[in-house]
């Protein structure tokens, strides 16, 4: 059995994908591991291709015998064109990911088969069913994943030379309860940690393939558990690899940071929710002064914002020197807390999901109206834009140009106390 693996993408050209691509490159940031993922379930006699419509063409005219269609709520027209033509030309189609977790009948519209939420737990029926020409509607897991037997992803499959970065897991879910992603909907409400040498073995075969830096896709880093992170930073440096994680400030320490900095971390992707304290002003400078770039990423359209948070976020990046920083605005994703919440008080302004793509406002915010929130996020955009320098080596590994004494002296003024360490 010919089997397509499609990451469905509406246009790389327009926002906010665009901004994802290196300009000096023309490389994409890094691949999602959804599809890498099934393809590591499939047995040896289903001939797997996976294609990601990001950085490489569909050719339509070669036709497999099913294909699986995973995208995000922004990707769903295109996701759905290409279900429809798959169909009529009589090709089994699957769909999953984000939003067909999030819209199950939805989805079901356009396929034969709608896999909802990990593909893990039921991959293994999922093609029996197809091989014996019994899909079900709807496969949904009764289980999230055990990631102490989960396989490793076919990044082979991937053409790694389009992306900056090998993507690598090592933990999934979010208790960080934030009401607007779907995060917890997909992965569920709590962190899972994949063992540690599970994960040095996938680094090991990413870097094989080809060498270069690894970029954690866990919404949180190491699932912000300090002792499991603080074993996997140890054991990181063995490699000497060079990484980038996403983090926030409720988990980050003095002691994380510094574990960071001596294991090769180059960037921190740092949430941040527009309060712009003096407080984490320090702590972002102090990381910078370790040798780490902040890649700030704001979100706007929060209930506690009003129209004066704009100038105030760009006051921060230009005192804080941030060099990376990406601004969005709040989506609220069909069957998330915030997209119930807001569609009962009748605050939903549209419904053309490929207008949820966090840059375009979609709601009515609690303390502005619409269109001063598109008006001060275009502001910023046009003032600051999307710092992108994901090429540049020049902060690289900074703390080795300090001595143990002024790394001590620089730690202790990180204005950071994490809620778990």
């Amino acid at each position: 059995m010919k089997l397509y693996l499609i990451e469905a993408e509406r246009d790389r050209n327009s926002l906010p994908t665009s901004d994802w691509f290196d300009k000096a490159s023309g490389k994409f940031f890094c691949p999602s591991l959804s599809l890498p993922i099934i393809a590591s379930l499939c047995s040896q006699d289903i001939n797997v291709k996976i294609i990601d419509e990001k950085v490489e063409e569909i050719d339509l005219a070669d036709l497999p015998d099913a294909v699986v269609i995973n995208y995000k709520t922004m990707s769903s027209k295109r996701a759905y064109e290409l279900a429809l033509f798959f169909k009529e030309k009589k090709v089994k189609v699957l769909m999953g990911g984000l939003h067909a977790s999030l819209m199950p009948e939805e989805a079901k519209k356009y396929c034969d088969s709608v896999v909802i939420g990990e593909a893990e737990p039921i991959w293994p029926e999922v093609v029996k069913d197809l091989t014996s020409d019994q899909l079900k509607p709807f496969y949904r897991a009764a289980r999230l994943t055990d990631l102490s037997t989960a396989a490793a992803p076919r990044i082979d499959l991937l053409k790694t030379d389009r992306y900056l970065f090998h993507s690598i897991q090592s933990s999934r879910g979010c208790s960080l309860n934030c009401d607007f992603c779907p995060t917890r909907e997909m992965f569920g409400g709590i962190f899972r940690t994949k063992p540690i040498q599970k994960v040095l073995e996938e680094i090991r075969a990413a870097i094989s393939i080809e060498k270069k830096p690894i970029f954690f896709t866990d919404d949180i880093f190491g699932a912000g558990d300090g002792k499991f992170t603080l074993e996997l930073l140890a054991n990181l440096r063995k490699l000497n690899i060079e990484f980038s994680i996403i983090s926030d400030f409720l988990v980050l320490n003095r002691k994380m940071v510094a574990e960071l900095a001596r294991s090769g971390c180059w960037y921190i992707c740092l949430n941040l929710p527009g309060t712009c304290s003096k407080k984490e002003a320090g702590a972002i400078k102090m990381i910078q002064a370790l040798g780490i770039d902040v890649w700030g990423y704001f979100m706007f359209g929060f209930r506690f914002h009003e129209k004066d948070v704009f100038e105030k976020a760009f006051d921060f990046v230009r005192d804080t020197g941030m060099k990376h920083v990406s601004f969005t605005v709040m989506a609220p994703y069909p069957n998330t807390n915030a997209g119930r919440k807001l569609e009962s008080e009748g605050r939903i302004l549209n419904r053309d999901w490929s207008l949820y793509d966090q840059a375009h406002v979609v709601f009515k915010p609690e303390k502005m109206t619409p269109e001063e929130l598109d008006e001060g996020y275009r502001w910023i955009r046009d003032r600051i834009g999307h710092l992108s320098q994901f090429a540049s080596t020049e902060r690289r590994s900074l703390w080795k140009k300090f001595t143990g004494k002024c790394l001590a002296a620089t730690l202790a003024m990180l204005p950071m106390k994490s809620k778990k360490s």
